[in-house]
Formats: C-alpha cells, sequence, structure tokens
C-alpha cells in the first residue's frame, strides 16, 4: 500500500507494480482521481471521507448546515487534509466578532469560486489542496504569510525552534507567537517541544509564495544554520552519527545552495564546504566532490589561504581513494604551498604525510621516502611525538617493503615506544601488525 501519491510520481512507481499472480498495489492518492494504471492498482477513499472535522467546527453548525457540508466534502474530494483547513476556515467565520450566520456556506462559495479561477490555468494537479491552502493562505497577513512560505527552504517537514529563528530571522519570543497563529489556521503542527510539522504538500504550495531574492535570502539563512549546527557537532558516538543521519536531508538543502553560491555568499559557502567534506564523508561521494569543488572555487577568490588549502586536502583524500591520482596529487602539492606561505608546519607535516602514501600507492617510493623524511624532521622539530610516531611507523614500513629490514625495524621499535609513552595502543598494535604481516610474508 502507498500513501499520499501524486501524479509527479507516476515515472518512479511502474518498478512497484505487482506480478500478474492476483496481487494488487494499493493506493491512497491525494486527489480522487487515480494517476496510476487502473488495470494494476486500487485507489483506496480515504478513511475518514465521510466524517466531517468536528473540532476544527462545532457540531451543530455542521448539522445546522449539513447539505453545505456535504457539499463541502465532495468539492474537495474527501481529502482529510483539505477538509481540516475548510473546517478552520469556517470555524475562523463563526468566531469573529460579527460572525457568518452561514460559515459553511460561506467556505463553500469561496471554495467554488478559487476552483473556478484554478481550473482556468493549465495545471491543475493537487486541485483540492491548491484552493483549500489558497483559502487559507490569503487569510494569512503579509508577514506570516512570508514566514509561512520561508519554511519551504527546510530540507524535511520538521522544523525545530532554532532553525526557524534563523530563517526568519526572529528570536525566540517572536517567532513563538508566529508560529503558533500558523498552527491554529491548521498549517503547522508542534509535535514536541519547540518542534513544529508540515505536510510535504502545504510546503511545495507555501514556497510558491517566495520570490526569487526572498528564496535567496531564506536559503543563505538555512545554510548558516546548517554550517552552525556541523561545526558544532562531534561525531564521538553513536548518537552523533544518528544525528548527522537524520539531518541528510537539511545537509542536501544546505549542499544544493553551495552549489549555486556566488562570490557574494563566498564566506559562508567556503565554510559550509569544509564542514560538509570534514562530517559528511559517508554515502555523499559524489555530491562531497562537488560540494568540495564549489567551496574551492570560491576560497581561491582572491587568493588561496588557510580555508582553501584545507578544501584542497579534503578534496584530494576523496580523490586518491577513487584512483584519480593526478588532480588529487596536483591539490596536495597546491595545498602544502599555501601551507608552508603560511608557515603552519604541522599542516605541512600533515599534508606531506598524505602525499608520501599518494605516492607510495603510485609506486613512487623514493618521493614517498622523501615525504616522510621531511614530515619526520618538522614534528621532531615542533615537538608533536605523536607525528614522529606515526611518520616512523611510516617509514619502517617502507623500509621493511625495500628490503632495509634492520633499519625497518629500528624505526617501527621506536614508533612503538612513542606510541605507547603518550598512551596510544591502538597505534601501537598497527605497529605490531605490521611486523606480523612482514613476517608472515617472508
Amino acid at each position: 500500500m502507498l500513501d499520499d501519491v501524486r501524479q509527479a510520481h507516476q515515472p518512479c512507481l511502474e518498478q512497484l507494480f505487482p506480478p500478474d499472480t492476483g496481487c494488487n498495489l494499493t493506493t491512497r492518492a491525494s486527489r480522487r482521481a487515480n494517476v496510476l494504471d487502473a488495470a494494476a492498482t486500487i485507489v483506496v477513499a480515504e478513511l475518514c471521507a465521510p466524517v466531517w472535522n468536528c473540532w476544527a467546527t462545532p457540531p451543530w453548525r455542521v448539522q445546522a448546515e449539513a447539505a453545505n457540508a456535504a457539499a463541502i466534502v465532495e468539492l474537495l474530494e474527501q481529502i482529510p487534509l483539505a477538509l481540516v483547513l475548510a473546517g478552520k476556515h469556517a470555524a475562523r467565520l463563526a468566531a469573529r466578532r460579527q460572525p457568518s450566520p452561514h460559515p459553511l456556506a460561506s467556505t463553500l462559495d469561496a471554495l467554488r469560486q478559487r476552483r473556478a479561477q484554478v481550473l482556468d490555468q493549465d495545471d491543475t494537479r493537487d486541485l483540492s489542496m491548491r484552493i483549500t491552502f489558497d483559502l487559507s493562505f490569503a487569510e494569512l497577513s503579509a508577514a506570516d504569510g512570508l514566514a509561512l512560505a520561508q519554511l519551504s527552504v527546510f530540507g524535511r517537514n520538521q522544523f525545530p525552534l532554532d532553525g526557524v529563528q534563523r530563517v526568519w530571522q526572529q528570536a525566540a519570543a517572536a517567532a513563538r507567537p508566529t508560529l503558533h497563529r500558523l498552527s491554529n489556521a491548521g498549517l503547522l503542527e508542534e509535535i514536541d517541544d519547540d518542534l513544529w510539522w508540515m505536510h510535504d504538500l502545504l510546503r511545495e504550495l507555501a514556497g510558491l509564495h517566495l520570490n526569487a531574492e526572498e528564496r535567496a535570502q531564506a536559503q543563505h539563512a538555512h545554510a548558516a544554520w546548517v554550517e552552525e549546527w556541523l561545526t558544532n557537532l562531534e561525531l564521538r558516538d553513536l548518537d552523533s552519527w544518528a544525528a548527522l543521519t537524520a539531518w541528510q536531508a537539511e545537509i542536501e538543502a544546505a549542499g544544493a545552495w553551495l552549489l549555486a553560491a556566488g562570490a557574494d555568499d563566498g564566506e559562508l559557502a567556503v565554510n559550509l564546504a569544509v564542514e560538509l567534506g570534514h562530517k559528511c564523508y559517508t554515502d555523499y561521494s559524489d555530491r562531497r566532490r562537488d560540494w568540495l569543488r564549489a567551496g574551492l572555487a570560491l576560497a581561491r577568490q582572491p587568493a588561496p589561504e588557510r580555508n582553501a588549502a584545507m578544501l584542497m586536502n579534503t578534496l584530494a583524500d576523496l580523490l586518491s581513494t577513487r584512483g584519480q591520482y593526478d588532480e588529487a596529487e596536483r591539490l596536495y602539492r597546491e595545498s602544502l604551498a599555501v601551507k608552508e606561505k603560511l608557515g603552519d608546519s604541522r599542516e605541512v607535516a600533515v599534508t606531506q604525510s598524505s602525499l608520501a602514501l599518494l605516492m607510495q600507492a603510485r609506486g613512487d617510493y623514493d618521493e614517498a621516502e622523501r615525504l616522510f623524511r621531511e614530515g619526520l624532521q618538522i614534528t621532531q622539530q615542533i615537538r608533536d611525538l605523536q607525528g614522529v610516531a606515526v611518520f616512523q611507523m611510516r617509514l619502517g614500513q617502507m623500509a621493511l617493503w625495500r628490503g632495509n629490514e634492520t633499519e625497518g625495524r629500528d624505526l617501527l621499535a621506536q614508533a612503538r615506544q612513542g606510541f605507547v609513552a603518550i598512551g596510544l595502543p591502538n597505534w601501537a598494535a598497527m605497529v605490531d601488525q605490521i611486523l606480523a604481516d612482514f613476517e608472515g610474508g617472508k
């Protein structure tokens, strides 16, 4: 059974058609008309189709206007979400200081007028939802309408208060009343403390009310929110990884903004690219590459500096794992030049190690050894004890491979001693494994 099927889904659904064995693909559509092959599917009416939403409109009002209530249910194709919006509209008419004597009749008339207007247009998809949404949206103030439309830039249908504040550029004291007004209109639902939900179709329809400038501003604010969240995220345990997974849609929305960002957004785009490159390295291979390249292109304006070097390194790491050695080497060397210019000795050593491993993978052992030895000298000069032990381990392993067993064992012994001294038993175990593999290969 598939829920909320709409015409836009049709191209993707053929693969889900059941085999010819007497079973059926059952769908609940967002409009009465079946959007799939009638021979392969059964369209099921919504479960609450004949029931008016009494919590939105008082039961006595429905009873007093039973014919109008039935006509609204029929006009809106028995779609519950549309009935909720229409019911809330009627309830507001009945609750005014000068209430409408026949709120359901007024609602029905407004829906019919809007339906006639939409039918004159070429696109009549999701007709019932569009006309009820338009009716609700027209009742909002200009500020609340803009606020609702701005929520369409989120990647998910759930909006935490801090994200809403960022996109709306409002303090919590100002954002909460707006959220409650939108909830009272039936357009949002508060599902937890400081967490709101919006139906995806309503979010799509709301997004149509943003002009290009308003959308650009909201997307920039959303990207800044995602960048700040990623900056503060420390991937230390399963909970933090689960949080990162839950944010996938927001990350992709911010990544899409990054790909379209211009020079005016350069600082945020570069910072976002750095965080995406460092934190989002699972299930994002191609997109991560594109994000890094987009950030690097902006970071080069007007000249490459620290963030550009970081992006070069991260992109080179990704490309080297995919066998794109030429571009990876070019980026490593360009990053190395920037870090040497900045005088960042520790980062120079890190990049030399990465480049050495790449040269080793390409079979250029002389260059790899040269880079490892330079890195060892740098880490010894800045007294980076872990860095010294890492370079000793790399050099020792290479010496064994190249037949210099005595030198290799000496370097590995020094590396192991260093790891133990600074409390890194896992690294010491790596040294033991290198020696065990060497003995096993004799």
